[in-house]
């Protein structure tokens, strides 16, 4: 973990200046997109626009499957012939499977459409250029294409079941990983490479811009509860994420089998659906689907409390981040890195079995009838983040990554 950090950016880009001559910013999933809800894409993007900003000799690339739109970044992407995506379809979907073709992560057209874009720089990337990639399939593909460019994984998750093989290549083709939290990194090691680790490890979280987290008025939270449903004396619980492994069926449960003093309501944040529905009598859900940046901000002010009852591995969720960040009193899973970002009893609370539902009831009901443990809780948590997610350091610290990796080539 680099423990030497800079005090402003201002100084940070006079005393040391970004090394490398050409950075590609690669995410082979969705478009790089600052506005996008999506974390990975959206931490990604703000990376390429920070240094394309501050190093202007540097030329910084954003590499994506779609339109990407980044001030003052230049956007590289590929599409595939009808031949290219016949192909990807036959190997990774059902025919295929029925043919006998075993699907891969480099059947998927994501992945196909990666390798076009990356091999645009097969002539021209050398030992001065840097590719920064968020998935195993990404940082393996690119010291294929780019055998003479370094290579950063910034490791975002853990090999699911059968995917363990291109993790290894993942983390054996890099020059330099960064994890976002110990346990990411400890995990991985113990899973895949044990004693063939090679990479040099940096352990840096997540962030959020704080610029962008706007702290609204009584009126301005009191005319947001009502447009998206909530009476004036509603608890408000806050989730995000439609996945399985984000634990939403588990925060229904708990609240349908907790007992509260008034209503409370789970907000839900993810997926096109938009619903509502009763858990109990005193208890219901409200599913607003997928929403702005803004309105997000927006709506985690109108809550009290919020969830991450992920059931799969977590890394440094930044949903946790930007509840923390607005003070709002978070109750975490012992699962990954969360246990890392909550101090339990003292800026939040940690559950620690992810499927006990009657512990995840008696957390929340515990919270929701105690005002003063809540807001002392929450007001913790804010400055937590201000000390643990400061966006400044964070940045000073990924320059520091990315020159030693330039320095050590």
């Amino acid at each position: 973990m680099i423990e030497t950090l800079c005090k402003s950016e201002s100084e940070l880009t006079n005393a040391q200046p970004l090394l490398a001559k050409r950075l590609l910013v690669v995410y082979e999933n969705h478009p790089l997109e600052t506005t996008t809800a999506r974390a990975v894409p959206r931490l990604l993007a703000q990376l390429a626009a920070h240094f394309a900003s501050t190093d202007t000799a540097t030329e910084v690339i954003a590499v994506g499957p779609g339109n990407t739109n980044i001030d003052g970044v230049r956007s590289v992407s590929a599409t595939l012939g009808l031949a290219g995506r016949v192909r990807c379809r036959i190997r990774g979907g059902r025919v295929g499977r029925s043919l006998g073709f075993r699907p891969t992560v480099e059947s998927t057209a994501p992945y196909q459409r990666a390798r076009e874009a990356l091999k645009q720089f097969t002539q021209t990337a050398d030992e001065q250029t840097i590719v920064i990639a968020s998935t195993m399939a990404v940082a393996a593909l690119a010291k294929q294409v780019l055998p003479r460019a370094r290579v950063v994984y910034w490791i975002q998750s853990l090999p699911r079941l059968g995917q363990e093989a291109l993790a290894a290549r993942a983390v054996a083709g890099a020059d330099a990983i960064v994890a976002p939290s110990h346990a990411i990194y400890a995990d991985l090691f113990a899973l895949i490479c044990r004693d063939r680790f090679p990479p040099p490890v940096w352990t840096i979280p997540n962030w959020i811009d704080q610029s962008q987290v706007k702290t609204l008025s009584r009126e301005q939270i009191a005319e947001t509860r009502q447009r998206i449903g909530l009476a004036d004396d509603d608890f408000a619980v806050m989730h995000v994420g439609r996945a399985p492994e984000k634990g939403l069926q588990i925060a229904k449960t708990a609240l349908a089998i907790g007992q509260f003093q008034k209503n409370t309501v789970l907000v839900t944040i993810g997926g096109a659906k938009k619903e509502r529905g009763r858990l109990n009598d005193r208890a219901e859900f409200l599913q607003l689907g997928w929403i702005s940046l803004e309105e997000l901000n927006a709506v985690y002010q109108t809550c009290q409390l919020g969830l991450v009852p992920s059931v799969w591995w977590e890394n440094c969720p930044l949903a946790l981040i930007e509840m923390m960040s607005l003070g709002i009193c978070p109750i975490g899973s012992r699962v990954g890195g969360i246990p890392e970002m909550i101090d339990h009893g003292k800026s939040g609370l940690i559950v620690d079995a992810p499927n006990d539902v009657d512990a995840w009831a008696s957390a929340i009901q515990t919270l929701a009838a105690d005002d003063e443990l809540r807001n002392r809780l929450g007001h913790q948590a804010s400055l937590s983040v201000q000390h643990q997610f400061d966006r400044q350091n964070i940045l000073s610290r990924w320059r520091q990554v990315l020159n030693t990796v330039i320095a050590t080539a």
